[in-house]
């Protein structure tokens, strides 16, 4: 399968070379006022794309990639250079070679031009540094629009990468806490009914079971996190009883979008501590989920009783 990014780089390179070259052509049918002929706009074409397209892949590319993979730092101003000018002659050097293969091809007529083009004066090797010229140029702005693409793709992984190491830091802090909150319910059940605290036992148990089996990124979908909190509530369900009352409100199409992982729970958790656990009449717990644009707005509503809320862990999440 394709990654999306080599999707673009593929894109960018045949719609950025298309432009490129047959801007310069057109350019120099209209400097040498030639009558634009559709074989030889095709040959000049040819000629040109495709070295292009095939040394600016398997050599620029492939050497940026293996150098900028150690460290951007090591690759000095004089790499990038020799590297232009090496791509450039060798370019040049195989657009000279396949000019006649593709004269024979195309079975097209020589063509008289009038107009003397620069260093014509010197034969093959006025030729070959005109195309030199030419290819050099083309290849510096080339390796400047990918050194931008992949500088601007590398900070945005980076930032990612940032994110998802806040979210497994969050995850570290949750996971404790909600431990400590599952077997303090545990040990309260055990004086009151040992046979329910058996069965939250068995429920914890299988929470966790399904944690650990769960991908250890730092985020996940709406779906997976609805389940982990179905598991809890299924524990609460034990202790509470009728006292603790759910409403989901979940939108179907919030359910496959991402959200950091363990925070719905997290919500869910302090929703029935802090507010349902502490009214004799228990109350409802409402889940809803809204879209906004392109993001999940997800709330939890609990009924409290301001005088009875008791102190947490004070465990805090950064916004994302």
């Amino acid at each position: 399968m394709v990654k999306k990014t080599d999707k673009n780089y593929y894109l960018y390179q045949f719609w950025g070379n298309l432009l490129i070259w047959g801007s310069l052509t057109l350019f120099a049918h209209a400097v040498q006022a030639e009558v634009l002929n559709l074989t030889k706009l095709v040959f000049d074409f040819l000629e040109s794309f495709v070295p292009t397209i095939v040394i600016s892949h398997f050599i620029i590319r492939a050497y940026l990639k293996t150098k900028l993979a150690a460290n951007r730092s090591q690759v000095k101003l004089l790499h990038y250079v020799t590297l232009i000018l090496s791509a450039a002659c060798l370019a040049t050097f195989f657009q000279m070679l396949i000019s006649p293969v593709l004269h024979d091809i195309l079975a097209m007529p020589k063509y008289h031009v009038e107009q003397t083009l620069p260093f014509q004066e010197y034969g093959l090797l006025g030729k070959f540094f005109l195309g030199l010229l030419v290819n050099t140029g083309v290849f510096f702005f080339w390796l400047i629009i990918y050194l931008g693409l992949t500088s601007s793709r590398d900070k945005k992984r980076l930032a990612q990468q940032l994110t998802e190491q806040r979210l497994t830091n969050l995850m570290n802090q949750i996971n404790p806490h909600f431990l400590f909150n599952s077997l303090n319910t545990i040990r309260g059940m055990i004086f009151e009914d040992q046979e329910k605290a058996a069965d939250l036992v068995t429920q914890l148990s299988s929470l966790f079971r399904y944690n650990l089996a769960s991908d250890s990124k730092g985020v996940t979908s709406l779906t997976k996190e609805l389940e982990v909190c179905q598991q809890y509530l299924a524990i609460e369900h034990i202790r509470l009883g009728k006292r603790l009352q759910v409403d989901l409100r979940v939108l179907p199409a919030t359910m496959m979008m991402e959200i950091p992982t363990m925070s719905l729970l997290t919500l869910v958790e302090n929703a029935i501590k802090h507010g349902i656990a502490n009214l004799k009449a228990g109350g409802t717990v409402v889940i809803k989920s809204e879209l906004k644009k392109d993001k999940v707005i997800i709330t939890v509503i609990n009924p409290y009783q301001a005088d009875l809320v008791v102190s947490g862990t004070q465990v805090t999440a950064s916004a994302f």
